[in-house]
């Protein structure tokens, strides 16, 4: 049996994430990826978000790791975000247990804040595209966004939180 760290760094290999000291720091934002992956592909709307989200974990952490910048997050999340990484059942299933693996750590009790974070910010690159093909969908959550996000609702254990895809 492998150990939890040894199977975090294989499954980063598996996805080709270069993962080291400081890009480690960005693996509890996996279920982000995972979010925009739902839907077979990764929309410019969705992509502006996680960066915008990114680029402000970056400022926070890089005042006290000056070696974790926007450049080395970008460099990190970048094979994620390439047609054949998305489009790979394999990789999506490595990415599916890379999120498991992340979200047993971040459902500590003291991880409430991060959780609820973690959890707008799916929400939010949920809503950022169109889906659908028509000119005026009915939701702008797709079918399996709506299925994934009801998921890491459960697992993110958001006590009293609810999600209903109506609302958006």
């Amino acid at each position: 049996m492998f150990h939890k760290d040894e199977m975090i760094a294989i499954l980063c290999k598996d996805l080709e994430l270069d993962l080291d000291l400081y890009t480690f720091q960005f693996l509890w934002l996996m279920p982000i990826i995972e979010v925009m992956w739902a839907d077979k592909r990764c929309q410019k709307e969705e992509v502006d978000i996680m960066f915008h989200y990114v680029d402000r974990f970056v400022s926070l952490v890089n005042k006290d790791v000056p070696h974790i910048t926007t450049e080395r997050a970008r460099r990190f999340f970048r094979p994620l975000l390439q047609p054949s990484a998305f489009n790979d059942p394999r990789k999506r299933a490595g990415l599916n247990q890379l999120v498991d693996r992340i979200i047993q750590d971040v459902v500590e009790p003291a991880h409430q804040d991060k959780r609820s974070r973690l959890f707008h910010i799916c929400m939010e690159v949920a809503t950022a595209a169109q889906c659908g093909q028509t000119k005026y969908p009915v939701s702008r959550i797709s079918s399996e966004e709506s299925r994934l996000l009801n998921d890491l609702l459960y697992k993110l254990r958001l006590e009293g939180a609810t999600y209903d895809h109506q609302a958006f």
